[in-house]
């Protein structure tokens, strides 16, 4: 495997290449789709636009990156220009090209930037023909033989309205980070928490926090991707992110609501608000804004794992979209007979499968396992 692909689960033929002047969609090492090519050169070059979202790296190689941001106030699909540089004032520029922020993922951009040096720091932006993205910036990872030594940020359970995001902020000002891992409940799908007056959140039809369609996901996203805090640290350090079940609906296994919800089909969110949108439809509509909102491109299999040089290897998993149902209706801190039947599973089977042989083939050093929730035993006594 090349040094600018990550390892299972994200793949190279997940990527998107981005060339003469379009995103292509790269299914393996066969020709360039110049279909595709042509009929991105007819999009017209964004002239205003904002970038209110900022911008973001993710999913670091030694010699590649993802590229995001998000234009605001375009009519269509539309193309902008990218430019990546060795120094600050980008009088090294090493990468220009054009890019699609693509309606029909609400005006995002995702591309994968490769050729790049190993170890190296790097500053990117974006332009329309008239407006300016900020200025992000990300560092490679060191080659697979390298003992360069790593530092991680990480981080969980962002609630706007829980909260300020100074950690967030003060994360953003470190000065040594290689990389900021997020695992998971990047947004509260529902309102939970009474915090500062400021931080009320209006999202969704009924402007009560509540988001079930696919364009109030998307507006949750916006909404939260304002924060200047959380903007300066997608800026400040290349982001690996899994979700956890926020990102869809408190406490859902797998295809199935929260066990602990009687009567699942027309409430949801702790029996406390009607359902709108069935949980199938919900859920395929929280993957598809997360998505749109993240630096990365690929499937919805998130499990995988990033070399960190010889010292680790992160492994990825997603322990909500294979696991089976909460045991007793999630009972807590309670004997339950559901938790002895054979066969039950939290990762799922593929995925199991496949942390169980990545593991020990491992060369690095370290292994590090990235997990939204708790993944040990928990012993109990009845009573």
């Amino acid at each position: 495997m090349s040094d600018d692909a990550v390892r299972p689960g994200l793949r190279r033929r997940d990527f998107v290449l981005a060339g003469a002047g379009a995103s292509l969609a790269l299914a393996g090492p066969g020709p360039l789709n110049y279909v595709a090519i042509a009929r991105a050169r007819t999009l017209p070059v964004a002239t205003g636009g904002k970038f209110a979202h900022g911008v973001s790296s993710g999913f670091p190689s030694p010699r590649a990156v993802t590229l995001w941001t998000r234009v605001g106030e375009l009519e269509r699909s539309s193309r902008l220009t990218l430019e990546v540089a060795s120094d600050k004032h980008f009088k090294h520029v090493v990468k220009r090209r054009e890019v699609i922020a693509e309606a029909a993922r609400d005006f995002t951009v995702h591309t994968r930037v490769t050729g790049l040096k190993p170890a190296h720091e790097y500053h990117y932006r974006f332009h329309t023909k008239h407006k300016n993205s900020r200025v992000g910036r990300f560092r490679t990872l060191p080659p697979a033989d390298s003992n360069e030594t790593l530092r991680i940020g990480f981080y969980s359970c962002q609630s706007y309205e829980a909260g300020y995001f100074t950690a967030q902020g003060a994360l953003a000002k470190e000065k040594d980070l290689d990389l900021v891992l997020c695992l998971g409940d990047y947004i509260y799908e529902h309102h939970y928490y009474a915090g500062p007056a400021a931080r009320v959140d209006r999202t969704g039809a009924n402007k009560d926090g509540d988001v079930q369609t696919l364009g109030e996901y998307r507006e949750k996203y916006r909404f939260y991707q304002r924060d200047k805090h959380l903007q300066d640290l997608h800026a400040a350090y290349p982001f690996v992110v899994i979700w956890d079940d926020h990102e869809v609906e408190d406490n859902y296994a797998g295809s199935k609501p929260d066990s602990a919800a009687t009567d699942p089909d027309h409430l949801e969110n702790n029996n406390s608000y009607p359902r709108r949108v069935p949980f199938g439809q919900r859920r395929a509509n929280g993957y598809r804004a997360f998505h749109e909102a993240m630096p990365r491109i690929g499937s919805n299999r998130l499990y995988g794992s990033i070399r960190l040089g010889k010292l680790a290897e992160l492994f990825l998993t997603d322990e909500r979209q294979y696991r089976d149902q909460q045991p007793c209706n999630d009972v807590q801190v309670a004997a339950c007979p559901d938790d002895l039947q054979p066969g039950r599973t939290f990762l799922g089977g593929p995925q199991k499968a496949w942390l169980k042989g990545a593991l020990p083939k491992s060369k690095a050093r370290w292994s590090l396992l990235a997990s939204g929730t708790m993944m040990m035993a928990v012993d109990s006594v009845p009573g």
